[in-house]
């Protein structure tokens, strides 16, 4: 036996039996109880399941814990389903068995046995994997599995090595579409023609075809975008009519799939078993697919539109999109990274017909259309719209950055459409991807369309209104080579994880260490910044440096100390890593949009280290850094013992060449030339042949050479001058010569014969110079621009200064002997002479002109004004004209902000400055960049011009752009979403109203209030731009949990600069902005009193996990146990002010109503608070539908008690029309209602909890409201609100109710509309007025949660409120932990949730009483005596006093009277 099994084994793979048993086919273990396990039947009869069993092995034992017989028959081809007694109703629905007995984890074996034979087993006999078995990401935790298609027998041998991955596919988790019935090859019958693709590529798994290409009709297809171009429509309804054609049917793949995908998409026609490569235009076998391997050599999945500029994960649907994935060789992969597209420099070592330089890819000739065409059906397909998590892609004009949701270049992408059409191989891709994707591509079906779509002025168009406030972008650093580099990470595997680590390398001497440090982008979540900086230090080059998170067990692992230990080196594998200097990101490891987790660059229980003479880069190349894999480490206790080795401070770095970086051709003698060594080390110039030789008036030959010797230390510069030259030459110069050179003379730098600098061309006589004016090589000193890092190594080229060097005037020699100025980037050419200080000079307001943009942009100007604000964290500082020089146009801005890193030192506000450069439209505001000189002249003041909110028109603040300006009358706080992070706060004069809150959907009235909102906002800022380094100017002081700041309080004076900038007119103030606190906090709901409160409150989640302080992190709520005994805290707190008899919750936890539930531990803290028994929740058996969130109802049984069983409405039993039930529990969840009857007035009252369908997500063209404001799914909750009222009227008839809870619509909206045209009354508009809310969204305010009554419930009513203790307070308040200090965590009742509780009070009159004739509310012996009377005197009396209910009123009723009495022996 064991030889039968030994090849298996050997390879890896699981031992089957045959053909001829029952298998595991789907295995489930997701939340909370919802664990199952589905058998299959591939044999061609019956089985009788007579002696099987399943067995549970726990923990990696080797004795079943729990064993579970099965019984009946299984039919051939069909599934028995074995699941946990209490598991979702989506399984129950589907199986055939249910158990009591405790199931398994993601770390317990199962066996299915018949008798004593083991016919199948999942995990491993024995052994215990730590939480979960995983391979190549398949793992057995948290996840629905289904066994492979080509699977057609079980594993029989238990204890063999189990690798998950190869028989198993992989869904997320409490998934179970699939359950109840398997797809299996060994199937006898039925099935698809698809060709079978299990196992085409490495890992890959089956792919079924979804449409048939044959069959494609363009016509219908794209009728509905015909019918907007032959309307003439604007291309905007275009664009959204094909984008919801190409929406409609794309079947989103799994990554997994993709593989599998390209298979087809991209096969080689030349050879069936190959796929193309995109870049490379090579073919490779499908199965050498980088799935489970690192080889360089085999291809990967390329997201031709970066998956880091939109979408860091498969959770977005572009990620998966295989209209833009492709295969490429990983190495051409890693190096095209998320560059843009657009004409670049270089040839691509790896694939030279392909080019690339620091911003941008140019791919291959043959495919430029391709990428054009893939690139604009991403802008179409991904709109942020719809059910698409993905957000709006947008190709713009420009060059973008990571973690943006745009790419570039769209006017390049355009060109290369029309330059390579649409051929046949590219027409039969788009037929393939629409058989298993679904969709099409447009501009493949239809290429025309690009110039409809993107006529030629379109290629400027940027993106506008970003959701939130993004990142300016910035021009990369441009100076020299940065002073260190990264050369290693570390995520070993001692206890903790530990040792943790970041290795740099020195590249030059530096003085500072304290200019640079780390940053740390953990889980793809983007750039957290610069997190831990170096100490002052000094540090020579060729040194290498670690920084770890500690150092005992660094030590234990290296023998050895780190240089520098941090907290803040808490790293793990799948994070990125940014060192920063100068404030600059100038290295990178990994993507910092992009979660690790088993991508190329994975270091988890491992390393990654830089190879040997490769350069530093802000654009992530995995082909620079070694790479041995996951768990490298995983076990090893030492790095001395470790199988692969950490190669600790080994690096090398690369020796750059030297080149000149200054020439001087001057009077006289007066020739020099200087050389710079960028590297880290320092140089013998004896060591190889270093020979400066001149060719003179165009001659081939050169006229004479110098041979250089002795050494140029790293960061250093070399100077060769003639003998005679004027000083400060003698005294900078390493090494004289007879230099003898003119300015149309080529001088050429050799190293060892080959050329690595010239300047000039060899062979070429320019005449008397190469250039022009001061940028010309006669009679001028030229300086290489910084951004420069090599020579020029084709001396034969032609030759233009302007491109590398920058001008000066004649024996200009005082930075002879010194390379870098500070200043990046290129300075610019010269302008005109810069005169003295108050000489004439260039207003400020011609600069600025009267339209959006400078008149003089482009241009070299001087101005000369007085600084209002100087603002190192912004690179500069804001002057403005003197009062006496403004001109007379309203229209005309008098300040200016002057970009210039390098401030002058003491510069300060009240200076008066004169200032030459270059002016420049940066991200919508002028500037004056590239300054070339500057003085301060003296002192001077300006007045700050009053400004007013709502403005005249939506760009009103242009006028003023960056002036000193000053508030003419208080102004509101309306949003405060972006104050923790950015430091902003956005005011306006009032608070700002959802529009559809005040007017109807779609009125002029709401359109206009619309533009109102646009005109009355603007931003005050805290004049430092980026994330997380916030440092707001509040006289108020430290904003914290018990210093609030909140919308609605009110900014009674600031004083600042009027700036532009990520979109939007913001004020940079240069004093403390004066805030009061007049939305005051309160501690408990202000409302009158009455007999009867009733309150609704949204708890945002409230999940407790497993109920026993695990399960955590939650699906959707507090992510740890901490966490969640916060939130409790909070919303305890706040239900216990609110004190209400009857209360309404949304959004708690749908885990039914044990005592681990979440309502029920709910209930139980507030008890704990206010006494035993004082709530009690209502109970509704197995719950309330199949969300993971639902309604819920607390009560007081002191003062109510329910009245018969609960109520729901769902689908079921709602009101239906032709299109179905009006009430879709799939998409709002069951309506709660519960009869109480009030303990003092005996009343019966009904109260309605719901939560419609949200905003958040499409369901669909027809019921989503996409031109009048009301969001998407307006119909479905219409419709819901519609058969709500219907439902209580005919489920409580003639009964006084309550309609509560989170209706997610506006006041004036539809929903709203047709709850109050049926005759309900919202509490709080009816007492508060027109502008009650309960929630903020983009600084708009309006109402989601409601109290409506009927009429009988209006009767009653005292008063209403909605208790503003979330939506305008700051939501760093709450109780989560990230992102923030513990200063922030709190359990005040403040920001318990994102909503407002609503509260009502009502008074309630006194039931009537049976029996009470004399209506004193009680039943006594003179009420016997008046019915005596009213029968003796046969005086009228209605059906209500037959007590004895025998269909007559007569004196037999009396005895049945008396049981009715109040008090004992009905004494009056």
């Amino acid at each position: 036996m064991k030889a039968k099994i030994l090849l298996p084994l050997v390879l890896g793979l699981p031992v089957s039996a045959l053909a001829d048993d029952l298998f595991i086919s789907e295995y489930i273990e997701g939340s909370s109880n919802n664990k199952a396990i589905e058998i299959y039947n591939p044999t061609d009869t019956a089985i009788d399941l007579t002696g099987y069993r399943l067995e549970i092995y726990s923990n990696g034992g080797t004795s079943a814990g729990t064993t579970i017989a099965l019984s009946g028959m299984l039919a051939s081809g069909d599934v028995y389903v074995v699941a946990d007694n209490d598991a979702d109703s989506a399984i129950l629905a589907v199986t055939d068995q249910t158990s009591t007995s405790s199931f398994y984890n993601g770390d317990d074996a199962i066996l299915l046995v018949n008798g004593t034979a083991v016919v199948d087993s999942f995990g491993q006999l024995g052994v215990d994997p730590g939480s979960y078995w995983e391979s190549n990401g398949v793992r057995t935790q948290n996840r629905t599995l289904v066994r492979k298609a080509s699977v057609t027998a079980g594993d029989i041998v238990p204890d063999d090595a189990f690798d998950v991955s190869l028989q198993w596919e992989q869904y997320s988790e409490d998934y179970f579409a699939n359950l109840g019935a398997h797809n299996s090859d060994g199937d006898t019958g039925g099935g698809d023609d698809d060709e079978d693709l299990t196992d085409v590529c490495t890992n890959c798994p089956d792919l079924d075809k979804v449409a048939d290409a044959a069959t494609f009709d363009p016509v219908s297809y794209y009728a509905p975008v015909q019918t907007e171009i032959d309307a003439n429509s604007p291309v905007e309804f275009i664009k959204m009519a094909l984008n919801t054609v190409i929406s409609a049917d794309h079947t989103v793949l799994t990554y997994s799939e993709v593989w599998t995908a390209l298979t087809e998409t991209d096969e080689d026609p030349a050879n069936s078993d190959n796929v193309v490569l995109f870049y490379s235009g090579i073919s490779l076998p499908k199965t050498s697919n980088q799935s489970g391997v690192n080889n360089d050599d085999f291809w990967n999945r390329e997201h031709v539109w970066p998956n880091s500029h939109g979408f860091s994960s498969d959770s977005y649907e572009g990620y998966t999109d295989i209209h833009h994935l492709r295969p490429e060789d990983v190495t051409v992969n890693g190096s095209r990274g998320n560059l843009d597209f657009d004409y670049s420099d270089s040839p691509l070592a790896e694939a030279p017909e392909n080019r690339i330089d620091g911003d941008s890819f140019e791919p291959r000739d043959a495919v430029k259309g391709d990428v054009a065409r893939m690139m604009l059906y991403m802008d179409v397909r991904y709109e942020g719209s719809g059910s698409d998590s993905t957000p709006d892609l947008v190709l713009v004009n420009r060059t973008t950055g990571p973690g943006e949701a745009a790419l570039g270049q769209l006017c390049t992408l355009i060109a290369w459409h029309n330059a390579d059409p649409v051929d046949a191989s590219e027409a039969q891709r788009a037929d393939t991807i629409y058989e298993y994707q679904g969709n099409r591509n447009p501009f493949v079906d239809h290429p025309e369309w690009v110039e409809l779509l993107y006529p030629a002025d379109s290629c400027d168009d940027e993106p506008t209104d970003p959701e939130e406030p993004p990142v300016d972008p910035e021009d990369p650093p441009v100076g020299g080579a940065s002073p260190l580099i990264l050369s290693g990470v570390i995520d070993a595997d001692l206890s903790g994880g530990l040792p943790k680590a970041v290795e740099v390398f020195v590249t030059r001497d530096i003085a500072d260490l304290s200019v640079c440090g780390i940053g740390f982008a953990n889980n793809g979540g983007g750039t957290d910044g610069q997190e831990y900086t170096f100490p002052a230090d000094s540090a020579l080059a060729g040194e290498r440096i670690i920084v770890a998170s500690e150092t005992s067990q660094f030590g234990a692992f290296f023998d050895s100390t780190p240089d520098y230990n941090s907290g803040s080196v808490s790293i793990n594998g799948d994070d990125a890593i940014e060192l920063f200097c100068d404030g600059e990101v100038v290295d990178v490891f990994g993507d910092p949009d992009v979660n690790g987790d088993y991508e190329a660059w994975d270091y988890t229980d491992s390393w990654a280290y830089r190879k040997s003479n490769t350069a530093a880069s802000t654009s992530f190349n995995v082909n620079d850094w070694i790479l041995p894999g996951r768990s490298a480490l995983d076990g090893e206790s030492t790095n001395a013992t470790a199988t692969t080795p950490y190669p600790y401070k080994s690096f090398t770095a690369v020796q750059p060449e030297l080149f000149f970086s200054e020439y001087t051709e001057g009077s006289g003698f007066n020739k020099a030339l200087e050389i710079v060594n960028l590297g880290s080390q320092s140089v013998d110039l004896s060591a190889h042949s270093y020979v400066i030789s001149v060719y003179s008036n165009g001659g081939n030959s050169p006229s004479f050479s110098v041979t250089l010797s002795g050494s140029i230390a790293p960061g250093d510069v070399f100077v060769v001058s003639h003998p005679d030259a004027d000083a400060p030459l003698p005294e900078v110069s390493d090494q004289e010569a007879s230099l003898n050179f003119n300015g149309d003379d080529a001088v050429v730098f050799f190293k060892d014969g080959e050329v690595i600098d010239a300047i000039g061309q060899v062979g070429v006589d320019p005449g008397s110079e190469w250039g022009t004016g001061d940028t010309s090589t006669k009679d001028n000193t030229l300086r290489r621009l910084l951004s420069v890092t090599t020579g020029d190594t084709n001396a034969d080229d032609t030759f233009d200064p302007s491109l590398e060097w920058q001008g000066f005037a004649n024996n200009t020699l005082d930075h002879f002997g010194i390379y870098g100025n500070g200043d990046p980037g290129d300075p610019g050419e010269p302008g005109e002479e810069f005169g003295a200080c108050y000489d004439s000079a260039t207003y400020i307001s011609a600069v600025q002109g009267n339209a959006d943009t400078s008149p003089l942009s482009g241009q070299t100007v001087i101005v000369e004004g007085v600084v209002t604000a100087v603002f190192p964290d912004l690179g500069g500082f804001f002057m403005q004209e003197e009062d006496a020089d403004h001109d007379a146009d309203p229209q005309t801005s008098e300040g200016l902000f002057v970009e210039l890193a390098d401030l002058p030192s003491g510069l300060q506000a009240s200076d008066v400055v004169r200032v030459q450069g270059s002016v420049e439209e940066q991200y919508g505001r002028t500037i004056l960049s590239t300054v070339t000189e500057s003085a301060i002249c003296g002192t001077g003041a300006v007045t700050a011009t009053v400004i007013s909110l709502p403005q005249d028109s939506i760009d009103g603040f242009e006028a003023v752009e960056n002036m000193l300006v000053v508030n003419d009358t208080s102004w509101d706080i309306s949003d405060t979403y972006s104050f923790i992070r950015y430091g902003e706060i956005l005011v306006s004069n009032g608070r700002l109203y959802n529009p559809t809150q005040l007017f109807d959907a779609g009125s002029q009235d709401a359109v206009d209030y619309a533009e109102f909102n646009a005109r009355n906002q603007l931003i005050i800022d805290d004049n430092r731009d980026g994330s997380d380094n916030a440092a707001p100017l509040l006289s108020i002081g430290d904003v914290g949990p018990y210093n609030p700041l909140r919308s609605g309080d009110s900014v009674t004076r600031v004083e600042g600069i009027m700036d532009y900038g990520y979109s939007a007119y913001r004020i940079r103030p240069v004093t403390d902005v004066t805030v009061v606190n007049t939305n005051v906090r309160n501690d408990a709901p202000v409302i009158a009193d009455g007999n009867l409160r009733v309150a609704s409150f949204n708890v945002l989640n409230l999940f407790n996990g497993n109920g026993d302080g695990s399960g955590f992190p939650t699906s959707r709520g507090a992510d740890s146990f901490s966490e969640y005994e916060r939130q409790l805290a909070k919303i305890v707190n706040a239900i216990v002010a609110i004190d209400a008899d009857v209360l309404g919750l949304m959004e708690i936890e749908n885990d039914g109503y044990a005592s681990t539930s979440a309502i029920a531990q709910l209930v139980a803290a507030i008890n704990a608070q206010m006494g035993a028994g004082t709530y009690e929740y209502i109970s509704v058996g197995n719950g309330i539908g199949t969300d993971e969130i639902a309604v819920g109802i607390i009560y007081k049984p002191a003062v109510v008690t329910p009245e018969g069983a609960p109520e729901l409405l769902t689908s079921a039993n709602s009101i239906v029309d032709t299109d179905g039930p009006l009430f879709d529990d799939s998409r709002n969840r069951p309506s709660l209602a519960q009869a109480f009857v009030h303990s003092e007035t005996r009343q019966t009252i009904v109260v309605d909890v719901n939560h419609l369908k949200s905003k958040g997500s499409s369901c669909g063209s027809g019921d989503d409201d996409t031109s009048t404001g009301q969001g998407n799914c307006n119909l479905t909750r219409t419709r819901a609100a519609q058969a709500l009222v219907v439902w209580l009227n005919d489920t409580f008839p003639d009964m006084p109710f309550t309609v509560l809870g989170d209706l997610n619509s506006y006041g004036m909206e539809d929903p709203i509309q047709a709850l109050t045209e049926a005759g309900l009354t919202d509490t709080a508009r009816t007492i508060l007025g027109d502008t009650a809310y309960s929630y903020t969204f983009d600084g708009l305010v309006g109402s989601l949660d409601y109290q409506l009554v009927n009429a009988a419930m209006g009767e009653w009513l005292v008063d209403a409120t909605e208790w503003h203790i979330n939506a305008d307070e700051l939501s760093i308040l709450d109780y989560n932990e990230e992102y923030k200090t513990a200063d922030f965590l709190n359990e005040l009742v403040f920001r318990a949730s994102d909503h407002d509780p609503v509260v009502a009070t009502y008074q309630l009159d006194m039931a009537p009483l049976p029996g009470d004739m004399d209506g004193d509310f009680d039943v006594d012996m003179l009420d016997i005596r008046a019915f005596q009377m009213a029968i003796v005197r046969r005086q009228p009396l209605g059906s209500e006093y037959d007590f004895n209910n025998d269909g007559r009123v007569n004196m037999r009723d009396l005895v049945a009277m008396r049981a009715l009495c109040t008090r004992r022996g009905c004494r009056p």
